[in-house]
């Protein structure tokens, strides 16, 4: 190695964590305090960043605050709001609200009618309250769905309070103001959970679980009423929660199904179905000893990305994504997480083409869960970190569809309700990154990866010094 007066010298630090990238905006951070929070829905926002919904629990508190946190590209926080009362409260989903603004639906223990009521939150763009209502009635309600209309909102998912018993789904569809336009039941006598994903025109299309089956509904926008309902009905139990319009004009689904297993373990489970309803394709995704189950994202080369999480193991399961082309086949899968329980909820794609992850950790952070958001580039990859690949199983799962009867009834009306609005301290934690002195440049290598200087070759972990020009 040549050392001159005019060629400083530059320390290489050789560490085995971490690949090298094409050029991303990714990261893995941790935002949380001393309490439990978790992410359940994240929102790329018009103004830049990201906006993410779930719960956090104030210090001193048993009982966790529905929360608003948005961050921006990088994954710095900008601002955070939590929302509730004196028991549970938690965000399911957020979208942009009409004109300007965050519409949010949640859970509410702390108002409302019974024990678990569905809650809707509409905030301008810095989290401060316009209007808050609750629905439900003397039992459980939830949140789920939630789709913007022109007009106005749709919500939709399951409930117990109303309807032919057990669990039916409800549909309430909402103006700007809140104020209730129709508020519908549907079901069957057994339990039934059927959510939007989309309208076009008058026509609402729906996935989810009826009778024990995957289920596609189409609905009547101005009335609610059934257009077509097919099931898909396998040896034990399925759902299809999650419905989103594919770039060819039809359909995919997805969530999880016991019948691929004989009913031992679930397997994660996606279906591309035409208008009508007719399979084009099924497959599910999964390996012997966890139970994977999440929704499905669309990708802009065509494909689709599954955000899988495993609740057979929630002592050692870890967050994953698993990205399949257009006719399901996997084209990569990558795990997310420590030693601990990590999941990951819900994700979108970025403008870079990368995807953003949301849910908990308690590998990291702060103590107990925290919020955990992974950013990563078009591969599933995050410049700080190795690679973290997950072998994944899949195989067609062909159910026949089939007919499905369905019933209408009226749900119950809002109620308007004040809520406290309150900062909660939060702890930012970057993962698998590293600061080094001026002066010292970092190569990370993950394992078995070599990089050459000069001729040589080194391994990490190593400490090499060359000398640079000074331009």
């Amino acid at each position: 190695m040549n050392f001159t007066s005019k060629r400083p010298l530059l320390a290489f630090l050789l560490f085995s964590i971490f690949h090298v990238d094409g050029f991303s905006q990714t990261f893995q951070k941790t935002y949380g305090s001393v309490g439990d929070d978790q992410a359940n829905h994240v929102l790329r926002a018009s103004d830049g960043g990201y906006l993410i919904a779930g719960s956090a629990t104030p210090a001193g508190s048993q009982q966790s605050d529905a929360y608003l946190l948005k961050i921006d590209e990088a994954g710095e926080m900008l601002w955070q709001r939590s929302y509730g009362g004196t028991n549970k409260d938690i965000f399911m989903k957020v979208i942009e609200a009409n004109g300007g603004g965050y519409l949010a639906i949640g859970e509410t223990w702390s108002f409302g009618q019974g024990q678990q009521d569905l809650f809707v939150l509409r905030t301008d763009f810095d989290g401060n309250v316009m209007w808050c209502k609750t629905f439900g009635g003397s039992v459980n309600d939830y949140a789920r769905g939630l789709v913007r209309l022109s007009d106005g909102y749709l919500l939709s998912g399951p409930q117990y309070s109303i309807g032919q018993g057990g669990l039916d789904a409800y549909f309430i569809r909402l103006d700007n103001n809140g104020n209730v336009l129709y508020s519908k039941t549907l079901g069957t006598g057994a339990d039934e959970q059927v959510q939007v994903g989309y309208v076009e025109g008058d026509i609402m299309y729906a996935g989810g679980g009826a009778v024990g089956s995957g289920c596609y509904v189409t609905l009547d926008l101005q009335t609610c009423q059934v257009i077509s309902s097919t099931g898909y009905d396998g040896s034990n139990t399925e759902a299809l929660y999650n419905l989103l319009p594919t770039v060819d004009g039809n359909f995919i689904m997805a969530d999880h199904t016991w019948s691929a297993t004989g009913g031992s373990e679930i397997r994660q489970w996606a279906m591309k179905v035409k208008r009508d309803g007719t399979p084009i394709w099924s497959k599910v995704y999964g390996f012997q000893g966890t139970n994977f189950r999440g929704p499905v994202e669309t990708t802009t080369d065509g494909g689709f990305l599954l955000t899988a999480w495993d609740f057979a193991n929630p002592s050692s399961s870890d967050g994953m994504l698993i990205k399949i082309n257009s006719s399901g086949e996997v084209q990569w899968a990558n795990r997310f997480g420590g030693q601990s329980s990590d999941r990951l909820f819900w994700t979108i794609q970025t403008a870079d083409n990368g995807f953003i992850s949301v849910g908990h950790t308690r590998s990291f952070g702060a103590g107990g869960d925290d919020i955990f958001v992974v950013k990563t580039d078009a591969a599933g990859l995050i410049t700080q970190c190795c690679p973290q690949p997950l072998s994944v199983e899949s195989q067609d799962f062909n159910l026949p569809p089939g007919s499905l009867s369905l019933t209408l009834n009226n749900f119950s009306q809002p109620t308007n309700w004040a809520l406290q609005v309150k900062d909660i301290p939060v702890f930012i934690f970057d993962q698998c990154a590293t600061t080094l002195p001026q002066g010292i440049r970092q190569i990370q290598l993950c394992p078995n990866k070599s990089l050459e200087i000069n001729g040589t070759a080194y391994f990490a972990p190593a400490i090499v010094w060359d000398t640079i020009s000074n331009s």
